[in-house]
Formats: C-alpha cells, structure tokens, sequence
C-alpha cells in the first residue's frame, strides 16, 4: 500500500508526505521515495521535473526518521540535479529542522503554492521557527 501522493504541477512535482513518518514506517517510505525518482521525474510529454516540492504540511512533529527521509531524499535530488523546496507551516517541525541545520541547506516554505512560485533565481525567504 503506497502511503506517498504525488502530482505533476507543469514541470514541478508535489509529493504529500504522510503525517507521522517513524521507525515502523520509515523503511516503506524510503522505498517509495526511491521509486518517485526513478519513475516520476518526466510529465506525459516526456519533460524532465525541475522541482520537486516535499509537502509536509500535514507532520506535527519530525522525528529522526523523518529527518533522515528528508536529508536522504533532498541528498538523491540534488545528485539528480533537481531543486527540492520543503512544506512545513507547523512551529515544531520548522524549529527542528533549523535546529539540525536542515532550513539551511532546503528552502522552507508555508503552503505548496509559495514553494512553486518561488524560482531558483529569486530570493527565498525563509521563515524562522515561531
């Protein structure tokens, strides 16, 4: 059962994370994850994705493994040379993650819809944790 969804947004891909990401599920996901850059990285049009959005609006909290998810999938994307933004409105998630330097290195954003308007080119503003 796939517990990741995923949406082509022109040449920008969403994917939903799930809520809660922890050691009983972090494995699955994982796999999930390789597979979206394997089989998910052109449209219908054969186009390559430039950006891929992890939309983790939904997570109350990260745990290790969630964190290890981010920073290995935000790791394969950047080899891939795609740019990834990360979703997270939530206080607690954003302050772990700049806590462990993460918001540094992965543009933070609040909704899905600012992290496609924002280009590599413009200036990303991140917002610190509340």
């Amino acid at each position: 059962m796939m517990t990741l969804h995923w949406e082509l947004q022109g040449t920008a891909l969403v994917v939903s994370m799930p809520a809660e990401v922890d050691i009983g599920n972090a494995a699955q996901i994982a796999g999930e994850l390789r597979e979206v850059c394997r089989t998910r990285l052109t449209d219908e049009q054969g186009r390559s994705v430039r950006l891929v959005v992890m939309d983790w609006s939904t997570a109350r909290f990260l745990t290790t493994a969630g964190l290890t998810l981010i920073e290995d999938f935000h790791s394969r994307l950047e080899q891939l040379g795609l740019t990834a933004h990360l979703v997270t409105g939530r206080r607690l998630p954003r302050k772990v993650l700049h806590l462990v330097g993460l918001a540094g290195r992965l543009p933070l954003f609040d909704s899905v819809r600012q992290a496609l308007s924002a280009t590599e080119t413009s200036a990303v503003t991140v917002t610190a944790p509340r």
